[in-house]
């Protein structure tokens, strides 16, 4: 008797936990139109949300499909609900999520995305303006309670109505299929009158990638940068056959020289005037064929431990990648990099830059790294995840300097546990079907 209720509280707990992980969901029912100022609705229909990155297209009607796993680029989810990077759109090139997220509870989206030809990408528009995922967070298993009164375990959130438009009723038309599935979106006339004021005209532009030109608005989004760090822009700047972009990768071919600023600021930052950013200049001729450079701030799953050092503000990622689409790690030339971060370094001792040395799985130490008070600027003549690293007094050496090396040690997370005990409790709902069978 004992052995069968141990084997059926197995089974129970194999079932809770096999429910328990949402790892990708989809956008739900009729929750599903965003708008544009720019090109009116966009259907997300055809979006899959993971507890990592968003797949899978979204449709415009006036514009195309929107890619949200493009090869240089794609929209991350921290597994909280908050979104960042970009999508990449035939006709709109990329657009920027970072000011996305998901509510946990419901499942809605919130906040926009901008760029400019898509102008502001809204989720909490008035009337008929409303996407929502059946995805929500990986989180611990509730304990069941053994007492009366009510089991324990997940209610499901109680369905939400479908919203109906207030200003006046949309009809949606079927759209003819020109990717991946079809996609059915509302008629654009006429359109609520509080839309009407905003929505413009933009060029039927087409491209296959970032463009290698620079526009007026990158150009004062870099200018506005710099103001606000209180620092001068870079004499690079100036030079002819310059390209630069902001917070968008950026493709560069071997008679340019560049600049790539990301600034990953968030609002709480801006609010006390701190900044958490990268820079990169770029001289001619550092690779052989046009190479497209991307910055993307990561949670690293090898860190030194906490008692060699703590990593101040995030570890960048920058990659580039060739017209192949091949990774580019190596380059002719030094590219000079600047980490911000949202922390004072002024008369600082304890600080070093490192990146992170794959072939190894330990962090390199980058010598002759200048600071200042936000900031750190090096030259290296390759990519890596580069990261300033607070280290504890133990691990300087005699003179104060940072060791040559960290090692790596695995940063293991709670979901390592669950999916453990998923595997586990499958296992046992296995064994055990195959004993009833036996004994039938």
């Amino acid at each position: 008797m004992n052995f069968r209720l141990f084997y059926c509280i197995a089974l129970f707990t194999g079932l809770l936990l096999s429910t328990s992980f949402v790892l990708a969901a989809n956008i739900t029912g009729s929750y599903k139109y965003a708008w544009s100022n720019n090109v009116g609705y966009i259907n997300f229909e055809n979006l899959t949300v993971g507890n990592t990155t968003l797949s899978g297209y979204v449709w415009s009607t006036n514009k195309g499909w929107i890619k949200f796993d493009p090869t240089n680029g794609g929209v991350s989810n921290n597994g909280q609900g908050v979104l960042s990077g970009y999508a990449w759109g035939e006709q709109l090139g990329w657009i920027n999520f970072s000011g996305v997220s998901i509510n946990t509870s419901t499942g809605k989206f919130s906040g926009t995305a901008t760029s400019d030809l898509i102008g502001t990408l809204t989720f909490d528009c008035p009337t008929y303006c409303d996407v929502r995922t059946d995805w929500r967070p990986v989180t611990p298993v509730p304990t069941p309670s053994s007492g009366g009164g009510g089991g324990g375990g997940y209610i499901p959130p109680t369905p939400i109505p479908t919203p109906t438009p207030t200003l006046q009723t949309i009809t949606p038309v079927t759209t003819p299929t020109l990717g991946p599935t079809s996609a059915t979106v509302p008629v654009f006339e006429p359109v609520p009158s509080i839309f009407k004021t905003n929505t413009l005209a933009i060029p039927g532009i087409s491209k296959s990638e970032p463009t290698l030109e620079t526009s007026n608005s990158i150009r004062d989004h870099i200018t506005e940068f710099y103001k606000t760090i209180d620092k001068l822009e870079p004499a690079i700047r100036k030079e002819t056959k310059y390209v630069e972009n902001y917070n968008m990768p950026l493709v560069i071919t071997p008679e340019q020289t560049g600049l790539l600023v990301w600034d990953f600021s968030t609002a709480e930052m801006t609010r006390v005037k701190q900044k958490q950013a990268v820079s990169i200049e770029l001289s001619r001729s550092i690779s052989t064929s046009k190479i497209t450079l991307f910055i993307d701030q990561t949670v690293a799953e090898l860190l030194p431990s906490l008692d060699q050092a703590s990593v101040l503000g995030a570890v960048f990622d920058i990659t580039a990648k060739d017209d192949r689409g091949n990774r580019v790690h190596e380059f002719s030339a030094p590219l000079k990099i600047t980490l911000i971060v949202p922390e004072d370094l002024r008369g600082r001792k304890d600080l070093g830059v490192y990146y992170f040395a794959d072939s190894a799985s330990e962090w390199a130490y980058i010598p002759e790294a200048l600071f200042d008070n936000i900031s750190a600027t090096f030259y290296v003549n390759h990519l890596a995840r580069f990261a300033i690293f607070a280290l504890k007094p133990d691990f300087l050496t005699k003179n104060g300097v940072p060791p040559e090396t960290l090692a790596a040690s695995l940063h293991t997370s709670s979901r390592l546990f669950m999916w453990l005990y998923g595997i586990v409790g499958m296992l046992s709902i296995i064994w055990l079907s195959r004993r009833i069978r036996k004994r039938n």
